[in-house]
């Protein structure tokens, strides 16, 4: 599978969704191994050691410093550590994160696992976490969970930045059948570099 939507392109990879845990340490392990040998831009959102998960991820891309993180808000499955998979809970790592690649990086990207299964309303905690990672620093959120598509929004942050988020952009690769299970985007949104920063 990794090598497969390496092939398609897919270079930015986020391992932190509700079925992360599902197989234990040993399969979140496995996963960032085959990761390894591929060597994608950035891999987040999973961990085999307590200082993984704080390690920052950030690549340059075309002169750009990218910062990439990931975070779920629920696991379907137990861990016995509390590093396998990032937690938005985690309100102590989420503000390691973003604020330590918003000081290295020109972009950050926060990677969210959230919201109802297919729903296309909001949940209040999702507007919740969006609000505090805006104002954390992040530059675009992309979320996932909901298996359907949910709106775009900007957010503006406590410094007064705004930050693209994309809610849901719906189930890509899926085996489910309902209709709008079936339909999935692909967020846009155009980079440049200025002396101040990407924007």
């Amino acid at each position: 599978f990794p090598k497969d939507l390496s092939e398609f392109g897919c270079n930015i990879i986020s391992t932190g969704n509700n079925h992360t845990n599902d197989g234990g340490q040993t399969g979140v392990s496995g996963t960032l191994d085959e990761w390894d040998v591929i060597k994608p831009l950035s891999v987040a959102g999973s961990n085999r050691t307590a200082a993984e998960q704080s390690k920052l991820r950030v690549f340059e891309h075309k002169g750009v410093k990218v910062g990439f993180t990931a975070f779920a808000l629920d696991s379907n499955s137990g861990s016995a550590n509390n590093y396998s998979l990032n937690m938005l809970g985690n309100t102590a790592l989420l503000k390691q994160q973003i604020s330590e690649l918003r000081a290295q990086a020109d972009l950050v990207i926060v990677s969210v696992h959230w919201g109802v299964e297919d729903s296309h309303t909001l949940s209040g905690s999702q507007k919740s976490y969006a609000k505090k990672i805006a104002d954390l620093g992040a530059d675009i959120i992309i979320g996932t969970g909901p298996h359907v598509w949910q709106p775009y929004e900007e957010i503006v942050g406590a410094s007064g930045k705004t930050t693209h988020v994309w809610y849901s952009i719906g189930n890509a690769l899926n085996s489910q059948t309902k209709v709008d299970q079936l339909f999935s985007g692909v967020a846009l949104l155009k980079i440049t570099k200025t002396e101040a920063g990407a924007i």
